[in-house]
């Protein structure tokens, strides 16, 4: 059985909570970021079938769960880095993975561009390419003071408001409201940062993965991701080829964005099959 092991590290003075799940003969150890609004145990669930053979190290960003501190895209950022290297230290300075779902890859990749001497390989599910992939500047003041064809009249300096209702498009399973957005509680909000790198923070263009081989499943029905339209696919796969030189896009056939979250036979058997031939993908780009 896998051991469950809990700590507090602190990063920049700021307690970060860390869930590591040993493995009894580990084959290695995966960094697995959260979801914004989720937390480590969440993340456990979705991918407790790799628990089995490798050691998961698990957190919860600035401002969720039992972390302190406040939650923004750079802090998350940060964040991530600083639970790459405790990751590396505890595997005896061997080479780790990363695994990550939807915004969690954002972290994750700059982690791996900043740091490509200590990952063997990552994989990336339905990941977003870039912060404004779904909704840029233009669509967010649209849809926010233009609503059914009229104009909105509201607090241009109501921050929350602004992102809960970015939220509310984006998101739309997510259980939210104007003060939380899963288990993230908007008093644990930086929402000034939040909404500036929302709209233009171009975190992509400091991305460069040049030798870690990185593979993407996605969705053919995420439409979240408008990737149930084909013409869409091929912007969404060239977002990837500018940041990833060493990568493997394979199509989930009839998942949508949430395929990850239900303990399917499919999903098992991808995630399974990923971390068991690892060396058939280093071949190059599909």
């Amino acid at each position: 059985m896998p051991r469950l092991h809990k700590e507090l590290i602190k990063i920049n003075g700021t307690e970060i909570f860390i869930l590591r799940i040993d493995a009894k003969d580990p084959r290695g150890v995966i960094v697995i970021p959260p979801l914004i609004g989720g937390n480590a145990l969440q993340q456990y669930h979705f991918f407790k079938v790799l628990s089995r053979s490798y050691t998961m190290v698990l957190f919860e960003y600035r401002g969720h769960g039992k972390s302190k501190g406040q939650f923004d895209i750079r802090n998350s950022i940060e964040d991530t880095k600083k639970i790459v290297d405790y990751a590396y230290k505890i595997n005896n300075s061997q080479k780790i993975y990363g695994l990550a779902d939807c915004y969690g890859s954002i972290p994750l990749m700059k982690s791996v561009s900043d740091r490509e001497d200590i990952f063997e390989s990552i994989l990336l599910i339905n990941p977003i390419p870039n912060l404004q992939y779904t909704m840029g500047p233009k669509d967010v003041l649209k849809h926010y003071f233009l609503r059914n064809g009229k104009v909105y009249i509201s607090n241009p300096f109501d921050l929350k408001d602004i992102v809960f209702y970015i939220n509310c498009i984006l998101f739309p399973d997510i259980e939210k409201s104007k003060n939380h957005f899963g288990l993230l509680n908007y008093s644990h909000l930086k929402a000034y940062s939040l909404l500036r790198d929302y709209l233009f923070y171009r975190i992509e263009k400091k991305i460069q993965i040049k030798q870690v081989p990185v593979c993407i499943f996605y969705g053919t029905k995420d439409s979240l991701l408008r990737l149930d339209n084909k013409e869409e696919i091929k912007k969404y796969e060239h977002n990837f080829l500018k940041m990833i030189k060493n990568l493997t896009i394979k199509a989930i056939e009839g998942g949508d964005h949430f395929f990850i979250k239900t303990n399917n036979k499919r999903k098992i058997e991808q995630l399974q099959s990923f971390f068991t031939h690892l060396p058939s993908l280093s071949a190059g780009t599909t």
